[in-house]
């Protein structure tokens, strides 16, 4: 957007998505730290695909 205003084109390096709908990395937990949840608090963390609302 950037290269298209200024009339020279342009590119990405890099992109990292931190959010997407209600999902976002300040409520993300690492596979390592969810590998390592007792069983009964792994719902707290997980949610289901159909309610994810992605």
């Amino acid at each position: 957007d950037i290269g298209k205003q200024l009339g020279c084109g342009g590119h990405l390096a890099s992109l990292r998505r931190t959010a997407s709908g209600r999902l976002s990395l300040e409520n993300a937990i690492t596979f390592d730290a969810l590998e390592n949840l007792p069983r009964a608090e792994l719902s707290q963390h997980v949610i289901p695909i159909l309610s994810a609302d992605i």
